[in-house]
């Protein structure tokens, strides 16, 4: 059993300016990650990717392998987060793209109160069986639906989730930020989906649709030694499950829960693309009710690479939780975090392992 924890460090960062070398009593945060895995008896080699020469030079001075860079195209700001982990394990595969280690273990540096008893549970809870990948996070006091607004254009908040949306606005979003055309590049597709914060982009030529293309698709081609300059043949879907304009949100549903995809184009008889039906489109809730809800927190993720590189999104397999306490759970995103982290560090807490 081999098991390898890999912490995942940007360069940048758009909330603080060079993020993961901020110091939190005194330790920039991506040494708060190496060190917590490395003070984890389960774990056997702690890996840092990142994009920057300089995290790269002191990440390996404590310990961490840094077996290359990782590509920008890979480290932007809205980059899912499974393409970097995809190219994570291909340091760790053979020739033929096969993994040469048992568990995956992620280490994001952004949460610097973890204890490395954490990602031991964690790595434990993984080995008892009964799921894909293991998570962690602690007991929601409010539900989202009725606490998050957005506002528009108009000036006005609205809900962000569970209000009545009319029936003719699912399916009609701005479907041309997930175009690209079929001349792309594999780094244009990418960007394209940072830029659309979907699973999946339209191939459209003219507005004529030539396939799809989702988020696997792109790390399955990059595990297969396709470089992000390579056009996109091989990647594309070209025979994509589709609906036309008038097919309603219940058989749109199902067809998606049926071909386990991230969205459906929406196709007029022409071939011409007019919208695309993703999963948010049928979110509803009707209750303010947290029994049972948890806050997803970035203490630590264990999971297979074969889950990796096969899955066609994070959360779509079986999930466990781990429930950490809150005061362990705090994710950097902005200078008010790092002050509370950092009088959190101070608090008397066991940081012995740093």
């Amino acid at each position: 059993m081999r098991t390898v924890a890999f912490v995942f460090a940007r360069g940048g960062s758009k909330g603080i300016p060079r993020k993961n070398l901020r110091k939190v009593n005194g330790v920039p945060l991506v040494v708060w990650a190496v060190r917590a895995a490395q003070a984890c008896p389960e774990v056997d080699t702690v890996v840092v990717s990142t994009d920057d020469r300089e995290i790269a030079e002191l990440s390996a001075g404590v310990g961490a392998e840094v077996p290359d860079l990782r590509p920008r195209e890979l480290a932007g700001d809205e980059t899912p987060e499974l393409l970097a982990w995809v190219h994570a394990v291909s340091w760790f595969s053979d020739q033929n793209g096969n993994p040469e280690f048992d568990e995956f273990v992620s280490v994001p540096a952004t949460s610097p109160l973890r204890q490395p008893s954490d990602i031991t549970s964690c790595i434990q809870a993984y080995r008892a069986g009964g799921c894909d990948l293991v998570v962690t996070g602690s007991p929601s006091t409010h539900h989202p639906s009725f606490n998050m607004v957005q506002i528009g254009d108009d000036g006005l908040a609205r809900l962000v989730a569970g209000s009545d949306t009319p029936m003719e606005n699912f399916g009609r979003k701005d479907w041309r930020t997930t175009l690209v055309h079929p001349a792309a590049t594999v780094g244009d597709a990418i960007r394209s989906l940072e830029g659309s914060h979907l699973q999946i982009i339209l191939v459209a030529s003219d507005d004529e649709l030539v396939g799809t293309i989702t988020d696997g698709d792109i790390r399955r081609g990059l595990l297969q030694g396709i470089s992000l300059e390579d056009g996109l043949d091989g990647l594309i879907q070209t025979d994509p499950v589709v609906v036309a304009p008038d097919t309603s949100r219940i058989v749109a549903k199902r067809l998606m829960e049926e071909h386990r995809v991230h969205g459906i184009p929406v196709v007029e008889a022409n071939r011409r693309v007019g919208g695309l039906h993703v999963w948010s489109d049928f979110s509803t809730v009707t209750r303010q009710e947290t029994t049972g809800m948890f806050d997803v927190s970035c203490v630590a993720y264990v999971t297979s690479p074969r889950y990796v590189l096969e899955t066609p999104s994070v959360m779509a397999g079986r999930v466990k939780l781990v429930e950490i306490p809150r005061s362990r759970t705090l994710d950097i995103d902005d200078e008010f975090d790092l002050e509370v982290a950092e009088l959190l560090s101070r608090g008397g807490g066991n940081n012995e392992w740093l």
